[in-house]
């Protein structure tokens, strides 16, 4: 049998909003996810909008981020690992194309700074009851296999839409965004290889990247789905570079996404935590409940779109009246190259 324990202290008094992430792998199997509490109503809601989420790092969610309020000492959640569920991440290694000293050379985003794993569970709490404990449980990691080689960061191009001058006029925070790209109808067929973003953070969180052919915005207005489509190309564990810097995702664990010419691809780009960075729409008379189709940023072959900041996590659990920030810009970088033919 297996048991993870946890038992230390996430008070902090008032109505401070603490967010935890804890995580742990786990063999193929059945198992029940446990929240104790001895005050026997939940973390959830005296002091504000305590919740909790169960997901497994392919991207399953067993619990969709939401109020963590029950009555009674516990609440069980049963869940199964399966064999798709299983996740191994490559191993770091040296670039194979050479990144040399010139401080204007792009970052070595061919390696990962991230241990491999089989099977990995996240459990994120957004916690407000200063009466409340929960322990992020030992994260225990199996030997990591090589992956494909990887791509020389110097055949890349880059697209950034994070302005150098250190402003942070306009900038917001959030758990993701919601934003689309577009190529242009005369530009050769393009390869979108890697990405980077802006994190107000120096410590570890837990990133997804999702994309689907089309925008963002094409849903069902009557049962609006903003999660139906999308794929996942990217996730795992970074740590950030705070909001000066990009933090970039190695190419390794970026699955390529194809552009043929004068085409439309939504991105979802999210964490964990509150701590992506977007960049607010300013134009007099232009709410955050009205969305534009207004360019970001272009070049002559790429343009990016203005979206929403989504201000839950994960997707599914977002309200779009309440959670979602109309007209926020995607700051990051592309990395993209003329596709092979």
């Amino acid at each position: 049998s297996y048991r993870e324990g946890f038992d230390s202290d996430a008070s902090t008094g008032g109505t401070h909003y603490n967010a935890i992430v804890a995580k742990t792998c786990l063999p193929v199997g059945t198992y029940k996810f446990i929240m104790y509490d001895a005050g026997g109503n939940g973390i959830c809601c005296f002091y504000g909008r305590g919740e909790y989420g169960i997901n497994l790092s392919k991207g399953r969610v067993i619990r969709p981020l939401s109020s963590g309020e029950f009555m009674g000492v516990d609440e069980v959640t049963p869940f199964e690992v399966t064999a798709a569920d299983i996740d191994i991440r490559p191993v770091s290694r040296p670039s194979t194309g050479a990144v040399g000293n010139d401080p204007n050379d792009p970052p070595d985003l061919s390696s990962s700074s991230h241990s491999g794993h089989t099977s990995a569970l996240d459990t994120i709490v957004n916690h407000v009851n200063p009466s409340e404990t929960f322990n992020p449980p030992q994260i225990w990691s199996s030997p990591a296999t090589n992956g494909p080689p990887a791509t020389s960061v110097k055949s890349l191009m880059s697209l950034a839409t994070l302005s150098g001058d250190g402003s942070t006029n306009g900038h917001g925070k959030s758990y993701g965004i919601l934003f689309d790209v577009e190529t242009s109808p005369s530009a050769s067929p393009l390869v979108i290889a890697g990405m980077g973003l802006n994190l107000d953070t120096k410590s570890e969180t837990h990133y997804e990247i999702w994309t689907k052919a089309g925008s963002w915005q094409d849903v069902n207005s009557a049962n609006p789905d903003y999660k139906n489509g999308f794929r996942q190309v990217s996730h795992g564990r970074i740590t950030g570079k705070g909001s000066s810097d990009f933090t970039e995702i190695a190419l390794n664990d970026f699955q390529d996404v194809d552009f043929p010419p004068g085409h439309r691809q939504a991105f979802y780009v999210t964490l964990s935590d509150n701590n992506l960075v977007f960049q607010n729409y300013e134009e007099e008379g232009i709410s955050r409940h009205d969305m534009v189709n207004e360019v970001q940023l272009g070049k002559d072959e790429v343009k990016v779109y203005y979206g929403a900041a989504v201000r839950a996590y994960p997707l599914d659990a977002a309200d779009p009246v309440t959670d979602f920030w109309n007209n926020a810009g995607f700051l990051g970088r592309l990395w993209y190259k003329k596709h092979d033919r």
